[in-house]
């Protein structure tokens, strides 16, 4: 699947649906907002892409498409 960012009207790339700014809130105690190709059991091997910040909470921005389900987000 290749998504781009939504064009200047706020379409989605996927469906060209309305999209809403906004920002996902992940708690993460340990070792940040990471990335991960595959699942894992253990969530071991992730590339942190957001630092642990200071009382758990990472924030990334972003767009969300409500019709198909597609987050963008920028780190």
């Amino acid at each position: 699947m290749q998504a781009t960012m939504p064009d200047a009207e706020g379409r989605c790339p996927k469906c060209g649906g309305p999209t809403e700014l906004g920002t996902l809130g992940t708690m993460s105690y340990l070792g940040g907002t990471q990335w991960y190709r595959e699942r894992s059991a253990l969530a071991l091997g992730g590339e942190t892409i957001v630092s642990k910040p200071l009382g758990g909470m990472t924030w990334l921005d972003g767009h969300r498409c409500p019709g198909c389900r597609l987050l963008v987000l920028t780190y």
